[in-house]
């Protein structure tokens, strides 16, 4: 509290002053160096919705066709957690090995020239998320 008072007292002459908000018995700072601490209803709103989208919880009723998902997804897999093969698929050591010769042969042929992503997908006419 004392550091508060003291902020207070400090901040009176200058222009980016904070001032104090008075209510039911408890001081809040209101200015651009002291973020606000109360929380509204629709920010929490939005932190449920998303910690409830991280754990993977439907919203609403369990309908027999997601209870019917549920059961396969937990008799392929042994847990509910998420699916496995899911996301980007990891890159070949062949193509590695590809990529970094085609880099070499690039740089070797002219060594002013950078090598992009572009000469070398267009030169091994492989996906640029490969390359």
């Amino acid at each position: 509290m004392k550091l508060i008072e003291r902020l207070i007292e400090e901040g009176g002459g200058s222009r980016n002053f904070v001032g104090p908000e008075i209510s039911e018995n408890v001081v809040r700072l209101i200015g651009r160096h002291f973020p606000s601490y109360v929380e509204s209803d629709s920010s929490k709103k939005k932190k449920e919705h998303r910690e409830n989208k991280l754990k993977g919880l439907r919203k609403g009723p369990l309908t027999a066709k997601n209870l019917r998902l549920m059961v396969t997804k937990f008799e392929e897999t042994g847990s509910l957690n998420v699916r496995s093969g899911t996301g980007k698929k990891p890159v070949s050591a062949k193509a590695i090995e590809k990529v970094a010769l085609q880099v070499k042969e690039d740089k070797s042929s002219n060594v002013l020239a950078s090598t992009s992503v572009r000469r070398v997908e267009e030169a091994m006419d492989l996906p640029r998320s490969t390359v």
